[in-house]
Protein backbone atom coordinates (compact mmCIF):
# COMPACT_ATOMS: atom_id res chain seq x y z
CA UNK A 1 0.00 0.00 0.00
CA UNK A 2 2.79 2.41 -0.54
CA UNK A 3 1.75 5.88 -1.99
CA UNK A 4 -1.68 5.60 0.09
CA UNK A 5 -2.63 8.84 1.48
CA UNK A 6 -5.61 9.38 4.11
CA UNK A 7 -7.01 11.56 1.84
CA UNK A 8 -7.29 9.17 -1.20
CA UNK A 9 -10.62 7.65 -1.95
CA UNK A 10 -10.47 3.76 -1.99
CA UNK A 11 -13.19 0.75 -2.42
CA UNK A 12 -12.74 -2.30 -0.59
CA UNK A 13 -13.98 -5.91 -1.49
CA UNK A 14 -14.57 -8.32 1.30
CA UNK A 15 -16.86 -9.95 4.00
CA UNK A 16 -17.73 -7.69 7.17
CA UNK A 17 -17.64 -9.11 10.21
CA UNK A 18 -16.17 -9.25 13.69
CA UNK A 19 -12.88 -10.55 14.42
CA UNK A 20 -12.67 -12.64 18.02
CA UNK A 21 -12.41 -9.56 20.43
CA UNK A 22 -16.03 -8.90 18.91
CA UNK A 23 -14.57 -5.78 17.04
CA UNK A 24 -16.07 -4.72 13.71
CA UNK A 25 -13.87 -5.53 10.72
CA UNK A 26 -13.59 -5.40 7.21
CA UNK A 27 -11.90 -8.53 6.28
CA UNK A 28 -10.82 -7.02 2.72
CA UNK A 29 -10.26 -9.34 -0.48
CA UNK A 30 -9.36 -6.67 -2.70
CA UNK A 31 -8.91 -2.87 -2.61
CA UNK A 32 -9.08 -0.35 -5.23
CA UNK A 33 -8.16 3.39 -5.60
CA UNK A 34 -10.82 4.89 -6.82
CA UNK A 35 -9.54 8.36 -6.44
CA UNK A 36 -6.41 10.81 -5.52
CA UNK A 37 -6.57 13.91 -3.68
CA UNK A 38 -5.61 16.90 -5.68
CA UNK A 39 -4.95 18.96 -2.52
CA UNK A 40 -2.54 18.15 0.03
CA UNK A 41 -4.00 17.63 3.82
CA UNK A 42 -3.22 19.95 6.76
CA UNK A 43 -0.34 19.00 8.17
CA UNK A 44 -1.21 16.23 11.10
CA UNK A 45 0.15 17.86 14.23
CA UNK A 46 -1.30 21.06 13.78
CA UNK A 47 -4.40 19.57 12.82
CA UNK A 48 -7.11 22.62 11.26
CA UNK A 49 -6.53 25.80 13.01
CA UNK A 50 -9.54 27.95 11.62
CA UNK A 51 -12.47 27.66 12.83
CA UNK A 52 -14.48 28.48 9.80
CA UNK A 53 -12.27 26.25 8.02
CA UNK A 54 -12.88 23.52 10.36
CA UNK A 55 -16.73 23.42 9.42
CA UNK A 56 -16.37 24.10 5.73
CA UNK A 57 -14.14 20.88 5.71
CA UNK A 58 -15.58 18.74 7.84
CA UNK A 59 -14.56 15.96 6.55
CA UNK A 60 -11.55 16.91 7.31
CA UNK A 61 -11.46 18.23 10.81
CA UNK A 62 -12.90 14.50 11.39
CA UNK A 63 -9.31 12.93 9.79
CA UNK A 64 -6.83 15.20 11.54
CA UNK A 65 -8.38 16.62 14.60
CA UNK A 66 -8.22 14.89 18.01
CA UNK A 67 -11.56 14.38 19.22
CA UNK A 68 -13.13 15.35 16.33
CA UNK A 69 -15.24 12.46 15.38
CA UNK A 70 -15.99 11.45 19.58
CA UNK A 71 -17.57 15.10 19.73
CA UNK A 72 -19.30 14.66 16.47
CA UNK A 73 -21.18 11.34 17.36
CA UNK A 74 -21.71 12.71 20.72
CA UNK A 75 -23.31 15.89 19.27
CA UNK A 76 -25.63 13.47 17.00
CA UNK A 77 -26.60 11.47 19.87
CA UNK A 78 -27.79 14.91 21.75
CA UNK A 79 -29.66 16.50 19.00
CA UNK A 80 -31.58 12.45 18.24
CA UNK A 81 -32.40 13.10 22.27
CA UNK A 82 -33.92 16.27 21.55
CA UNK A 83 -35.76 15.37 18.42
CA UNK A 84 -36.76 12.56 20.52
CA UNK A 85 -37.73 14.16 23.24
CA UNK A 86 -39.72 16.76 21.10
CA UNK A 87 -41.04 14.54 19.37
CA UNK A 88 -44.69 14.96 20.83
CA UNK A 89 -44.43 18.19 21.19
CA UNK A 90 -46.42 20.48 18.52
CA UNK A 91 -46.79 24.21 17.99
CA UNK A 92 -49.97 25.82 16.45
CA UNK A 93 -49.04 26.85 12.86
CA UNK A 94 -50.67 30.45 13.62
CA UNK A 95 -47.29 30.38 15.46
CA UNK A 96 -45.32 29.50 13.50
CA UNK A 97 -46.72 31.88 10.36
CA UNK A 98 -46.92 34.95 12.79
CA UNK A 99 -43.14 33.86 14.07
CA UNK A 100 -44.90 34.98 17.72
CA UNK A 101 -43.74 32.23 19.24
CA UNK A 102 -43.41 33.72 22.96
CA UNK A 103 -46.98 34.36 23.01
CA UNK A 104 -47.62 38.15 22.86
CA UNK A 105 -50.51 40.15 22.09
CA UNK A 106 -48.99 43.20 20.12
CA UNK A 107 -50.27 44.08 16.86
CA UNK A 108 -48.23 44.46 13.40
CA UNK A 109 -46.97 48.05 12.94
CA UNK A 110 -48.67 50.09 10.42
CA UNK A 111 -46.29 50.09 7.97
CA UNK A 112 -46.10 46.67 7.75
CA UNK A 113 -48.12 45.25 4.30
Amino acid sequence: MSGCSVVNAAAIDGELRRTNTGELTIFAEQLHFLTKSIETPPAKHKGLQDPELRQRRRYLDLIHTDGALDRALKRAKIVQSVRNTLAGVSVPAAVIISGNIFGSRSAASSTAL
